[in-house]
């Protein structure tokens, strides 16, 4: 009995993909895994979502918090806090916490006794500063990653990013380029060494005068090679309600391929994003968020 929950701690440990054995074994592959309902609804593009993009775009404060239910061979609920704050145009600072609940089940000490129920859980906490160039901002997030999948099978890991923003043709055009996931391997239980999903990451966003908005993002995970790419559309009425479109492609990486789409409404700086993921590995999984920003 002990050796088979090891054996089940260390597959869930690198992600249990909707995908199979195809995927890339990584580790704490819930640290790339979006948490914002517009990402979610433009196909995953979540590059404006850095603290070095929200820096040029002239974003003063954003908080938010959302919940999310995934529907994947691994179901999980999660909730999520995000927050941004701008200091004199100059430093963006940036927080974020997010915790991922899975379905329970019955847990057993190595005598086979049962031990009653143990519910899976990952945690993400993580900090992020930015300074502006001028039309280019560089940022920094460090991450702390936690799962627990048993009792005795807890891991904890740190990651960072780097990160490169600009805003072009006069603020129409957003680029963002950097890496992604930077860390070193965990071990599991058994010994064996996973990498995090360390990633080149590079997206690009247009926003055209009658309200459309295109965004496209590529993720070259080193591990397995594996290469993620995503493409969004949002459509603005007035800046008071919105329309998404989305389609994220996982290739041969522990990320899903979905569909999506999106609605979102704002007044006087108060948000409410929601976003549906249909056919693809993870159809019915959904993501509501409420945010406040100017």
């Amino acid at each position: 009995m002990k050796k088979i929950l090891i054996v089940v701690c260390a597959a869930l440990l690198v992600g249990v993909s909707a995908k199979g054995q195809d995927a890339a074994s990584v580790a704490m592959d819930f640290s790339a895994v979006q948490r914002s309902p517009k990402a979610l609804g433009m196909g995953g593009t979540d590059a404006f979502d850095a603290v070095s993009s929200r820096l040029v775009s002239g974003k003063k404060l954003f908080a938010e918090a959302g919940f999310a239910s995934w529907k994947a061979s691994s179901p999980s609920t999660d909730l999520n806090f995000d927050f941004f704050s701008a200091i004199g145009g100059k430093v963006g600072i940036s927080a974020f916490f997010s915790s991922d609940k899975g379905e329970a089940y019955e847990d057993f000490t190595s005598l086979g006794i049962s031990a009653g129920e143990f519910t899976p859980k990952d945690l993400r906490i993580g900090l992020g500063l930015a300074y502006n160039l001028g039309p280019v901002a560089i940022g920094v997030t460090g991450r702390y990653l936690s799962r627990s999948l048993a009792e005795d099978a807890k891991y904890g890991a740190f990651s960072a990013e780097v990160l490169a923003s600009a805003k072009l043709l006069d603020d129409a055009l957003s680029l963002s380029g950097g890496v992604t996931g930077l860390g070193g391997k965990v071990k599991s239980q058994s010994g064996d060494a996973y990498p995090l999903p360390t990633a080149l990451m590079a997206s690009a966003d247009y926003r055209l005068d009658f309200g459309l908005d295109f965004a496209a993002q590529l993720d070259y995970f080193f591990s397995g090679g594996g290469l993620r790419a995503g493409l969004g559309a949002q459509y603005s009425f007035k800046d008071i309600a919105f329309a998404r479109l989305g389609y994220s492609y996982g290739g041969k990486t522990f990320l899903p391929s979905y569909v999506s789409a999106g609605l979102g409404a704002r007044v006087a700086g108060i948000g409410l994003d929601a976003a549906m993921l249909f056919g693809g590995d993870v159809p019915g999984t959904f993501m509501i968020g409420l945010n406040y920003g100017f």
